[in-house]
């Protein structure tokens, strides 16, 4: 990284002349430091709404964790020892992927 810090150097000193140096310098360090503040601003704001989707897939695998007024229906019919519900019986489907019927 140092050679290119002192290319840079060398060209700002062909095409920019020394009593003008002190601006430039300042005017570079400005924009660099907007450049800065704004890849912050944006780093900080991907962060945050990656932190908070993160939040609510948890509370959507595990929603009781936030609600205790969510209730896990399976649990309290095994609690209550409720036998499942009759269901008629289900005919196993099959294809042969021929596409004749």
């Amino acid at each position: 990284m140092g050679i290119e810090v002192l290319l840079v150097l060398v060209v700002a000193l062909i095409f920019i002349p020394p009593e003008k140096l002190p601006e430039t310098a300042r005017f570079v360090a400005g924009i660099l430091r907007d450049i800065k503040s704004a890849t912050d601003s944006a780093l900080r704001e991907v962060s945050d709404l990656l932190d908070d989707r993160a939040g609510k897939d948890a509370e959507v695998k595990n929603p009781a964790a936030k609600s205790p007024e969510v209730v896990d229906v399976a649990e309290l019919l095994l609690r209550a020892k409720v036998p499942p519900a009759d269901l008629p019986p289900t005919e196993p489907t099959t294809s042969s992927g021929t596409g004749t019927t």
